[in-house]
């Protein structure tokens, strides 16, 4: 990745004084296509893969990018076509079903990526653990946990060390109220994975939610930090992890610094109050709640602290 603007310039002229030297030269107008991409600048990306799919008009990597590029423009029907042509130019390519599955699902239309995912399972398709992974990621999305689990379980049977399988099992035990099985999930993608940060912290704050292992629990998300120390999903759960200990100080230290690095995250803020609350800060803990809710109006709970704050009575919520 570039970082200075510089070295973006420098890379464009060497780019485009090679395409002069050699006009057919599909990588270098996938390149800048690329750069284009990454800069936002959509318009002269498309122009850029449009040169290249000229010089081969069936260029699968080209299309996949042509695609995204829409997408990410918000023209959707022209992202879903070039999508669809590309299950046509590699039929058994289980990424090209994927692609087409998620643009459905990020467009809230998951029965139609479901069915996408299913009908590529009937095919004779390469990487098909790839495709139960996304058909059980959109089966969680909707809620579906036992027919995601199935999905996770039947790749394990072929695959018993695929890591992806047993994080997302994991996840999906752990949103169904199966706690117990969550935990030997991720506990098994740690020891196929020991730097997985993110079974680890997933792991760390189920236990800091539910009060339990609350030692083990810090110790896990420390080690996630090891591996990322400026996530701040993971800050915040080594705050919580602290809050759910009784350490309020060193909670508010790592909520706040939460905080300094995600902004405004509903979750983050709900936890920043009840520390100030804890601390006796009512305003400030008011301030929180409120601010997380108009985040998430969703929170019952939230709502109530708030109701309950405005009476001052503070809450504890442990």
């Amino acid at each position: 990745m570039f970082t200075k603007k510089l070295d973006v310039e420098k890379v464009f002229s060497n780019l485009k004084r090679a395409i002069e030297i050699e006009p057919d030269y599909i990588e270098a107008y996938l390149a800048i296509g690329v750069l284009y991409e990454m800069k936002k600048d959509y318009e002269s990306a498309l122009k850029f893969y449009e040169d290249a799919l000229k010089l081969d008009p069936l260029n699968k990597r080209v299309y996949e990018h042509t695609a995204a590029v829409y997408e990410e423009a918000g023209k959707i029907e022209d992202a879903l076509r070039n999508y669809e042509f590309l299950i046509t130019l590699a039929p058994k390519d289980a990424s090209s079903y994927i692609n087409l599955a998620y643009v459905y699902i990020r467009q809230k239309n998951n029965e139609k990526g479901i069915a996408i995912l299913k009908d590529a399972l009937t095919k004779e398709v390469t990487k098909k653990a790839e495709l139960r992974l996304a058909l059980g990621y959109a089966l969680a999305l909707d809620k579906k946990y036992d027919a995601a689990i199935e999905e996770y379980r039947t790749i394990l049977n072929d695959e018993p060390n695929n890591a992806k399988a047993t994080f997302f099992l994991g996840a999906a035990y752990e949103r169904s109220s199966r706690p117990i099985d969550a935990a030997a999930a991720f506990r098994k993608t740690l020891e196929i994975e020991p730097n997985n940060a993110e079974a680890a912290n997933y792991l760390g704050y189920m236990f800091a939610e539910r009060g339990e292992n609350l030692d083990e629990a810090v110790k896990l998300i420390k080690k996630a930090l090891e591996i990322n120390p400026e996530n701040g999903a993971y800050v915040d759960s080594l705050g919580w992890a602290y809050y759910k200990k009784g350490l309020i100080d060193e909670a508010l230290k790592e909520l706040e610094k939460a905080a300094s690095l995600m902004g405004d995250d509903a979750t983050i803020r709900d936890h920043l109050g009840d520390v100030y609350c804890q601390k006796g800060m009512k305003e400030k803990a008011l301030i929180e709640w409120k601010r997380s809710f108009e985040l998430d109006n969703t929170q019952k709970e939230v709502e109530n602290k708030i109701k309950q704050a405005e009476q001052e009575l503070c809450k504890d919520p442990q």
